[in-house]
């Protein structure tokens, strides 16, 4: 992730909105070939304009391994849309997997709905993570994935810092599924609190 995180958009790319929000500066670059989201300055998603959509960010395509070693999942839940890179590449490349993206923050959605290519028809809620995986568990809702990318600029305390949170996902996992998180810190006291 150290990788992804000095990544930056270059020259090529243009501000094309910018709005302070209570979560901070969102920004939107893009260029004919890219399109960029960030939060207080750093990088939360890259992607190609063109499809499947790929992402500029290796870290992404890590978070998809599970997709060459098990069978195919029918159902993501993604914790933390952000850009909606894992939704929109999925839905070009794998139509079959049913992608639903949580993010709380409205301007970000509005934001990547309005700049980010091939939006329109993905499945994003507007919703705080506890808040949604409550409502899941209440419908008895469960997916064969679910993938924790939660982060505000460079921090996602939320996915290693309040233990709670696994015990609603893991009531939404299928008994089998995989459960990917994404994180910055790998320390040795980061690693244990997710154990």
């Amino acid at each position: 992730m150290k990788l992804a995180q000095t990544l930056t958009p270059d020259n090529e790319n243009k501000t094309i909105y910018m709005v302070k929000s209570s979560f901070g500066n969102i920004e939107i670059r893009q260029s004919g070939r890219q399109s960029w989201l960030l939060v207080n300055g750093i990088v939360q998603t890259a992607i190609e304009n063109s499809r499947p959509y790929r992402s500029l960010l290796p870290h992404n395509y890590v978070m998809l391994l599970p997709l060459n070693y098990d069978d195919e999942p029918k159902s993501i839940l993604e914790l933390g849309g952000g850009g909606l890179f894992i939704n929109r590449y999925l839905s070009h490349s794998r139509p079959d997997i049913k992608v639903t993206s949580v993010d709380c923050c409205a301007e970000v959605i509005d934001s990547v709905k309005t700049y980010f290519p091939a939006s329109a028809n993905l499945t994003i809620v507007e919703s705080d993570a506890i808040d949604y995986l409550e409502h899941l568990i209440v419908k008895n809702s469960t997916f064969d994935w679910v993938i924790v990318d939660i982060f505000i600029g460079d921090s996602n305390t939320l996915a290693t810092a309040q233990r709670s949170i696994f015990a609603k996902i893991n009531q939404c996992l299928n008994q089998f599924g995989w459960l990917v998180i994404n994180i910055l810190d790998t320390s040795e006291q980061t690693i244990e609190q997710l154990n």
